[in-house]
């Protein structure tokens, strides 16, 4: 409009336009009217300046929006739109004014670096980086002057999902802008400020552990009580591990328990050393603090958490020598414990070097007599046994399982000998076990019954005719 000084009313608004005024701010780079088409150029190029959201950041000891609206003589604000992030400070004063912006109190995402381009205000700016994101320097704006720096996009924040670079709507199609990130307050973090996980729909998680007393939590925007939800306190149920799944669209919570594994077993003992002869029959007890369970064992490298193992709730000793690693699972609801390991040891001890020879027969009577190592294999040996039908009868003999004893054989590692009838008494009356079941024994040749042993050892033979088995037990 042209000058109308002096002039009021609606005669001074009426006023033609001052054209030669206009022309006069086109040829000045820094008038009001090149100010804001420049601003005017920036929104129309930028998404974050168009349809963004404004965090207010903290700067020069100003805290936030709190600190501007307070009678601050300066704002420093990200806009932001899906990832794309544009830094704006204003110097509301009529005095020049260094700024330096804490970025990190915007809570926003950013890169590890990234570089800075000036959009409004000129300069050159050095990386945006972890070691300056809190005092990040503007330099000086002159008064009543505006600066704007492009920061970048950040599409991690996103978790790993495409980023739509057209931005011509949120996150798949949603109607609002989601999060940056949630965090858990209750009385489980006592509450202070736990970060969720953001789910693949966009929805927050935590799985957090309640005690007793009036379990409750609420989810919060930021780390402060700016933005809570729900407004009342939200209870669980009780004492228990719950998974907490927060969508912040609508608002909407949901608290789902979960079943926790059962406690790792006990070993009674839990490790040792036996030496043979056994004494009885030892064994290692299993125990646990969770009630209802049962449990799942191996010897050796397999896992017994992957369902392999034998479900029992003891393991016996076994009378053989060896090194045995116990691993030993509770199970209940169909979830395993953790491995509860004892490491078990059964070795030779100092014995007495006993043979003893059961004879059980069938419905005949048998009349049998032994030669073997432990009797220089004398074929007329006094070494007998006379078993009526059906009937069982044992000899012992003490001290006779020695080194020269097992000399005298095939094999020094091992107790031979043969069956013989007492009639006849030659060594063509032999018996044979060709066919017969051999536990803890052979008959390489079908007559010489052999017996795996170390010298002192006590040695069980039992000759079952009725069953045709022979089973022998080294001590």
């Amino acid at each position: 409009m042209q000058n109308t000084a002096g002039q009021s009313g609606d005669t001074a608004i009426r006023g033609p336009m001052d054209w030669n005024a206009i022309a006069a701010q086109k040829a000045d780079a820094g008038s009001v009217l090149n100010h804001y088409r420049a601003l005017y150029a920036l929104r129309n190029t930028y998404d974050a300046l168009r349809g963004g959201i404004s965090y207010v950041a903290d700067s020069n000891g100003q805290s936030g929006w709190s600190g501007y609206s307070s009678g601050g003589n300066h704002i420093a604000f990200v806009r932001e739109y899906y990832g794309e992030k544009i830094l704006v400070v204003h110097n509301l004063s009529s005095s020049p004014m260094n700024i330096r912006v804490n970025l990190a109190s915007t809570q926003l995402a950013f890169d590890a670096t990234m570089s800075v381009t000036p959009l409004m205000g000129g300069g050159s700016y050095p990386d945006l980086s972890a070691a300056n994101r809190s005092y990040y320097d503007v330099g000086q704006l002159g008064g009543y002057c505006t600066r704007i720096l492009y920061l970048g996009v950040v599409p991690s924040r996103y978790n790993g999902l495409t980023y739509d670079s057209a931005r011509t709507a949120p996150w798949s199609g949603e109607s609002g802008q989601h999060w940056t990130a949630a965090w858990f307050r209750g009385t489980p973090n006592n509450w202070g400020t736990t970060a969720m996980t953001q789910n693949a729909d966009k929805t927050w998680t935590t799985t957090q552990t309640f005690g007793s007393g009036n379990p409750r939590f609420k989810i919060s925007r930021y780390q402060d009580w700016s933005e809570a939800y729900p407004s009342a306190d939200f209870p669980v149920p009780g004492a228990g591990t719950y998974v907490i799944v927060f969508n912040d669209q609508t608002k909407e919570i949901t608290v789902t328990p979960t079943v926790q594994p059962p406690a790792a077993p006990s070993l009674s003992p839990a490790g040792g050393t036996w030496t043979l002869p056994l004494s009885g029959s030892p064994s290692v007890q299993f125990g646990c603090a969770t009630s209802g369970v049962s449990y799942r064992y191996t010897i050796g490298t397999v896992d017994p958490t992957a369902g392999s193992g034998t479900e029992a709730s003891f393991w016996t000793v076994p009378a053989t020598v060896g090194t045995y690693k116990l691993n030993v699972v509770s199970v209940k609801d169909g979830l395993a414990s953790t491995v509860t390991t004892g490491t078990y040891i059964v070795e030779n001890g100092t014995g007495s070097g006993k043979l003893t020879i059961t004879m059980k027969s069938n419905g005949s009577s048998q009349n049998v007599k032994f030669p073997g190592d432990f009797n220089s294999w004398n074929i007329g040996t006094t070494n007998s046994i006379n078993v009526g039908a059906n009937g069982t009868v044992s000899l012992s003999l003490d001290g006779v399982v020695t080194a020269g004893a097992l000399a005298q054989g095939n094999s020094s590692g091992a107790l031979e000998l043969q069956v013989i009838n007492v009639s006849g008494g030659s060594w063509s009356n032999y018996w044979s076990f060709a066919n017969w079941t051999k536990v803890g024994c052979s008959a390489p040749d079908g007559k010489q019954i052999t017996i795996p042993c170390a010298a002192n050892r006590n040695v069980t033979l039992v000759i079952d005719v009725s069953t045709t088995t022979l089973t022998a037990v080294v001590q």
